[in-house]
């Protein structure tokens, strides 16, 4: 496109004085033409330093951008970028680079071959992460990250600043603790047979027996070797089903947790579409098993209400179905499911259950 009337008489006025810096920005004369490209002229100005294009509507940078060596700060605030333009990394002496309130969602790599690098504002875009290679940035001593939804490095840590941020990433090349524990909840009415199946986890050798029906919650711990010889903990949650219990479900059920519905069939009298329901509500969609004591099979799965929109399931002939697992044959899966769920927090701070 044509370089607006504008934009064309600073460059030409720069180039006429051989300035080191200008703004092309319409930020204080509203009624002007946004940019929507850098203008080519502007890669005529080998001696420019300081460039401001600032509140325009830019998307991209032409590999041309490289041809200002000497360039050491660049403002694109309040533009429309949904990434760090490649080309950006072709300019070896740039100090400062200004790039907030766009719609970057990702910080390249390549950023790290900003050596000269001091400042860098992200501020007010979309960024959840931030690449080690930021620790190659040695000279950098400014850095802002408010306002994006970040997740690596968290954001408590970003807010230290800098150095907070590096030893974070030098702890994280070093290898992460790996958190080999996870939280299995057992559900279902009172004396439906939850403590019985929590001891026979427990101890395989376990003899059935009468027990008392659980006040509250007991929580014990379960432990096993993995293939690769690590201890592996599973702390198990046996809560009571009394229906003056269900009110303190809120504080306990939690999120990235396994969870274990337990039906006594005989009654027929287990409210599958609470209990699902409420574990669902509660624990963004946690994978659950449910498991018939009846005919000692289990089903396992995600969370799933769908199928229980009645009060009551379907017991008997549902309970068999060709889907469900002998419960003499479910301990490596229960196993595996509580492996597999750890894994998914390894990327996580350690948390105590």
């Amino acid at each position: 496109m044509d370089t607006p009337r504008w934009a064309k008489t600073m460059i030409d006025h720069a180039k006429e004085m051989g300035l080191t810096k200008i703004s092309l920005t319409p930020l204080h004369q509203p009624q002007l033409e946004p940019l929507t490209e850098i203008p080519p002229e502007v890669f005529e100005l080998r001696n420019l330093r300081q460039l401001d294009l600032q509140r325009n509507a830019l998307s991209y940078i032409p590999t041309d951008i490289s041809k200002l060596t000497n360039l050491s700060l660049l403002n694109l605030d309040d533009n429309k970028f949904t990434y760090i333009p490649d080309a950006i990394s072709g300019l070896p002496n740039l100090q400062i680079l200004s790039m907030s309130r766009n719609n970057i969602s990702i910080v390249p790599a390549f950023i790290g071959e900003l050596s000269s690098l001091e400042g860098l504002n992200l501020g007010n875009n979309k960024i959840s992460e931030l690449p080690l290679a930021m620790l190659k940035l040695q000279k950098l001593r400014g850095l802002a990250l408010g306002n994006n939804p970040l997740v690596t490095p968290p954001p408590e840590i970003a807010a230290k600043g800098i150095t907070s941020i590096r030893e974070y990433f030098r702890q994280l090349g070093e290898g992460r603790d790996y958190l080999y524990e996870a939280k299995f909840i057992i559900l279902g009415e009172g004396g439906a047979g939850k403590t019985t199946l929590t001891r026979k986890i427990e101890n395989s050798s376990y003899q059935l027996q009468d027990e008392t029906s659980t006040e509250g919650v007991d929580v014990i711990s379960w432990s096993f070797k993995l293939d690769e010889g690590r201890n592996f903990r599973v702390n198990i949650w046996d809560f009571g089903g009394q229906e003056i219990y269900h009110t303190t479900h809120q504080f306990f059920l939690t999120k990235r947790s396994l969870y274990a519905l337990v039906a006594d069939t005989r009654k027929e009298d287990t409210d599958f579409y609470y209990w699902l329901n409420i574990v669902e509500m509660l624990s963004d969609s946690s994978p659950i098993i449910v498991v018939d004591l009846l005919h000692k099979c289990a089903i396992i799965g995600a969370c799933d209400t769908k199928p229980y929109k009645t009060s009551r399931m379907k017991t008997s002939n549902d309970a068999q179905a060709s889907s469900a697992t002998p419960l003499n044959k479910c301990w490596q899966s229960w196993k595996q499911a509580c492996v597999t769920l750890a894994g998914q927090l390894r990327s996580s701070e350690r948390t105590s259950y």
